[in-house]
């Protein structure tokens, strides 16, 4: 797909492209778009992407707790993709994004697309027992009632990344490949819509390049606009299969997996408490084994439909993603 001729002048703001769902998306679309098109807006402008100084990509400063920066970031685009922010901390995250959306709304803006995390089950649901989908929903929430007449917006709740597996397969260690994981108990062993990360980069993209080439005169009939989607692909593994398929791969018997007391999960001096940075962190963590149990992570193919449409190909498997990184340690 080429869409260079296409923008009719509209630029759109790209944020989080050194992260790594925002530098796929940045990937992505630049085989959709001009570089004439595009600004990225980054905290540490120093720290921008090689393809933002090759492909002569307008480069501005963009900090969420300075406000006019933010002003000056959005000047004169039409379209704000807004990354979530990368912080577990609730407030923090909220704080940072309602202060993206005002900015966008004092400036020319008229469009934001938002991406949100896929808990919560389909689109249409508001609720989640995840600590981690909280800023998200509210978010997502704020989008919807605080912009003005003239302003859409897009939410894209986005896959739980295959590549993240190891984070939620008991903070699985690659390369040690251990026989055993300890998990909070909870999740019922509910599956996972595991998704490959570059996809969601491009089926992202393609999002954004179809809201930004429609003529103003057409764009609110877009058909992501004023809607939530979801991009996952079909839910398979839940924990326990997900062990049985690392065995598999490995040739070994299957990874057991141990649940226990997330208060023994989350304790100090815990794994995971140690490696998501304190035993509050870690106790937070374990609402999303809640999450998974009550099935905010199994969307019945409705993700993976919608995926597949935008993306124009079956999702990679979950088995062909994890051996590869099986095989790369």
């Amino acid at each position: 797909m080429s869409s260079a001729n296409t923008a009719n002048g509209r630029k759109v703001v790209l944020t989080g492209t050194t992260g790594n769902l925002g530098s796929l998306v940045l990937k992505h679309i630049l085989n959709l778009l001009p570089p004439s098109s595009i600004i990225v807006s980054l905290y540490n402008p120093s720290k921008a992407p090689e393809q933002v100084k090759e492909k002569g990509i307008e480069l501005r400063r963009g900090d969420y707790e300075d406000p006019a920066s933010l002003d000056k970031a959005y000047e004169g685009a039409d379209v704000l993709f807004l990354m979530s922010y990368p912080s577990i901390r609730y407030q923090v995250r909220v704080n940072a994004h309602v202060n993206a959306i005002e900015a966008a709304k004092r400036s020319s803006i008229k469009h934001i697309v938002y991406t949100s995390l896929a808990f919560a089950g389909g689109p249409q649901s508001s609720e989640s027992v995840a600590a981690v989908m909280r800023a998200h929903l509210d978010t997502e929430a704020y989008l919807k009632t605080s912009l003005p007449a003239d302003m859409t917006y897009t939410i894209i709740r986005e896959g739980l990344y295959t590549e993240s597996f190891p984070l939620y397969f008991g903070i699985y260690d690659l390369a040690a490949k251990p026989s055993e994981v300890s998990v909070p108990s909870g999740d019922n062993d509910g599956l996972i819509a595991f998704t490959k990360r570059d996809e969601l980069g491009e089926a992202t993209a393609k999002v954004i390049t179809d809201i930004i080439t429609h003529p103003p005169a057409t764009h609110n009939q877009g058909e992501f606009v004023n809607k939530t989607i979801l991009l996952a692909a079909k839910p398979k593994y839940s924990l326990t299969s997900l062990g049985e398929l690392i065995g598999k791969i490995l040739g070994t018997a299957p990874v057991r997996v141990n649940r226990i007391p997330p208060e023994e999960y989350a304790a100090p001096g815990s794994r995971a408490a140690t490696f998501i940075g304190s035993p509050e962190m870690a106790m937070d963590w374990t609402t999303t084994y809640s999450a998974i149990g009550r099935g905010e992570t199994s969307y019945r193919g409705e993700g993976s439909e919608e995926l597949e449409r935008i993306i124009g190909k079956t999702p990679e498997a979950v088995e062909v993603t994890v051996e590869s990184m099986l095989k790369q340690k």
